[in-house]
């Protein structure tokens, strides 16, 4: 049966496709949270910096491949649904569906481009869009940021790979925060949007003490996390828990359980309470959690702070990729 594409140009045609998207992300193999569409229609929503450019292949009434792009308003970039907030992007095309789906994909966004760069960056290693070879265009790849992660122990031992004194500062703040009546609780999907506000000021906070950006200065960015976050809850994906001191909460971690890979997206916590340390705890509690449930590996995600090598996380590497066009000598010399 032969493929058939759709470029899809409109919030309402995304909706449309959501529901075969989704089985389409939970049949794929490779993928992260970040190629479903209940993260990826959602920011289009909120966002939507250009002119939306969702390839979307079906064989029959199947779908069978899926390529989340836009043109860049104000230039002439192609780029991915997602780019800034998700740390790998990436297309959906899972393996099962072989190279005739890749080449129908490839022609379908070559031909659809007319554009001077196809831009993802934040490409996991082992990402479908690294597969792609696009007529007229070329590929130039190059590492990105450091996308730090752990090897989990087992699950009567899941921090064992962790230094030990990062398993002793652990325990340290286990036993302070106790000592000062706090508590970890877990955030279950109806609690999400009271608690991502609240998480967002705590952030806020401490991105405002150690001098660095704040993403809440962007008004769209907690209306966009609490769609996103939970409509992945009902999937049964993301893994949130805040921790209180008599009722008071003074931290928060908002992450993700996907395929065996725990990651952290997201975290803050009251500066106040430094001396308990809200974060490792969180942390901690998360791996654990993590490792009972099955999972290998925990993801910091990108960008390469320090805390992150205190876990004894090691350096993933992201790769940055940038489709070119090709010039004749015409061209050139012209």
């Amino acid at each position: 049966m032969s493929i058939v594409a759709q470029t899809l140009t409109t919030l309402q045609e995304l909706e449309i496709v959501r529901g075969d998207w989704r089985a389409l992300w939970r049949r794929a193999a490779a993928t992260t949270v970040f190629q479903s569409p209940d993260w990826l229609v959602a920011w289009w929503r909120h966002f939507a910096p250009g002119q939306l450019t969702c390839i979307a292949l079906r064989r029959g009434e199947e779908l069978v491949g899926i390529a989340p792009l836009y043109h860049e308003e104000g230039s002439r970039r192609l780029l991915p649904l997602g780019i800034s907030l998700s740390d790998c992007l990436d297309l959906l095309l899972p393996e099962e569906n072989g190279d005739v789906v890749r080449l129908a994909m490839q022609a379908e966004i070559a031909g659809a481009a007319d554009t001077n760069e196809i831009c993802f960056p934040d490409v996991a290693p082992d990402a479908s869009v690294l597969g792609l070879d696009l007529k007229r265009y070329f590929a130039k790849k190059q590492q990105d940021q450091p996308s730090p992660e752990l090897v989990l122990g087992p699950a009567d031992d899941p921090l064992k790979n962790v230094p030990a004194h990062q398993r002793q500062n652990v325990r340290t703040a286990e036993n302070r925060a106790r000592r000062r009546g706090c508590a970890v609780h877990e955030i279950v999907a109806d609690e999400l949007p009271r608690f991502i506000p609240a998480l967002m000021q705590l952030h806020s906070r401490r991105q405002r003490q150690l001098g660095h950006p704040d993403v809440n200065q962007d008004m769209r960015v907690i209306p966009f996390f609490t769609e996103s976050f939970s409509a992945l809850a009902r999937e049964g994906v993301v893994r949130a828990y805040s921790i209180a001191c008599q009722g008071r909460l003074i931290g928060g971690y908002l992450g993700f359980l996907h395929r065996g890979r725990a990651s952290y997206y997201l975290g803050g916590f009251d500066p106040e309470f430094t001396f308990e340390s809200p974060g490792t705890i969180l942390i901690g509690h998360a791996m654990r959690s993590a490792a009972v449930e099955g999972a290998h590996a925990f993801d910091f995600l990108r960008g390469g702070e320090p805390y992150k090598y205190a876990w004894g996380a090691r350096d993933r590497r992201l790769l940055s990729l940038s489709f070119l066009p090709r010039f004749s000598d015409v061209e050139l010399a012209s």
